[in-house]
């Protein structure tokens, strides 16, 4: 690859990295926004719930006086504002209906103010997390997108861990009726025909245990058989 082609990788990848800091500053920007209101709708709630509690002291403090004025004019007037039936009695009742009657709306709403804040916060929180999800998961599409695009420009080998390897088994032990073909001009290893045993299909390709002397890195020995990562050679393991 040429270092002219390994700059325009370059350039590409580092544009594509911005953008994709970039997708997920405006997501992060636009969920802070949201917690933001969350925490404004909150604060409003807790707010106006105290506003109704005040009011529901003030109804208290209404009745308290209405029973004291009451009890006062009963007494100018010579009757008892607590005997059944008086007006005294009549009035009584009538002011601490209506009163109870505000004092419980007030409290009411208190209550739905209180619990409309913090459910609207919430709202604003769950708009937050999902936006800043869908924000990473639009960077990385993009990111994806930018390295695929250039993997097909320059090959796999321009960013080799995005494009996995092809791998097959290669060990000699797996193999039979083995003819030496050519040497690979490029990596100077012997290409051999041979068939996995067991199958009688022909096949061309390298023995594992020569890569494994000369490019350690393109053997993979987790397992019994070894096996030979092909692309890491640029060699063409095919049916014959």
């Amino acid at each position: 690859m040429s270092g002219v082609e390994i700059a325009l990788i370059g350039a590409a990848i580092g544009g594509t990295f911005l953008e994709y800091q970039a997708i997920k500053d405006e997501g992060k920007v636009t969920a802070d926004l949201y917690r933001a209101q969350g925490e404004a709708a909150a604060i409003k709630g807790r707010k106006d719930a105290l506003n109704f509690k005040e009011e529901g002291n003030q109804v208290l403090a209404q009745i308290n006086q209405n029973m004291a004025i009451i009890n006062a004019k009963g007494g100018a007037g010579n009757f008892d504002p607590l005997s059944t039936g008086d007006t005294g009695d009549i009035l009584m009742g009538y002011n601490l209906r209506e009163g109870v009657n505000d004092f419980t709306i007030a409290r009411d709403n208190s209550t739905i103010a209180l619990q409309m804040g913090k459910y609207e916060q919430a709202s604003y929180n769950v708009a937050a997390e999902n936006t800043e999800k869908a924000a990473n998961k639009r960077a990385m599409a993009g990111v994806f997108t930018k390295v695929a695009s250039a993997g097909m420009t320059y090959g796999p080998s321009a960013f080799p861990s995005a494009f996995p390897t092809f791998s097959k088994t290669s060990d000699i032990a797996a193999k039979e009726n083995i003819e030496f073909v050519k040497i690979d001009p490029e990596t100077g290893l012997n290409i051999y025909e041979f068939n996995y045993k067991g199958d009688p299909d022909r096949y061309q390709g390298v023995i594992a245990q020569e890569v494994e002397r000369r490019f350690p890195d393109a053997v993979d020995k987790s397992e019994d058989l070894m096996k030979v990562f092909y692309d890491k050679l640029n060699i063409e393991f095919k049916k014959v």
